[in-house]
């Protein structure tokens, strides 16, 4: 199933991740901000564990996000490698080593 998903986080309502059918679903999401240009990409075998975990954190890790991407697929861990080489999220370990520091630019390999 290859399917996408965006949500504006102002707006997310309880149990939206259980009506969209995350559980039990794997895929890749990334954090958008005001922008929507990613700040935070990531994946899971099931979507709707790991962003329900994200949800308590997101606030004071990463206070720009706006929005959340979210693609449904099976090849997840090779999408987000790709993603993140291609788009350097500020607050990926992977593009860029101090994810607590806003960068302009970096060139991942």
């Amino acid at each position: 199933m290859n399917r996408h998903i965006l949500i504006d986080l102002q707006e997310r309502r309880q149990g939206m991740y259980t009506r969209l059918g995350f559980y039990n679903n794997s895929g890749v999401y990334a954090y958008l901000n005001e922008e929507r240009y990613p700040i935070y990409i990531g994946r899971a075998a099931n979507l709707g564990e790991r962003l329900r975990v994200h949800r308590t954190k997101m606030e004071s890790y990463m206070p720009d996000a706006r929005f959340l991407f979210v693609h449904f697929c099976q090849d997840h861990e090779s999408l987000e490698k790709k993603l993140i080489q291609q788009y350097c999220p500020k607050y990926n370990k992977l593009g860029n080593p101090e994810p607590q520091k806003d960068v302009q630019c970096i060139t991942c390999h």
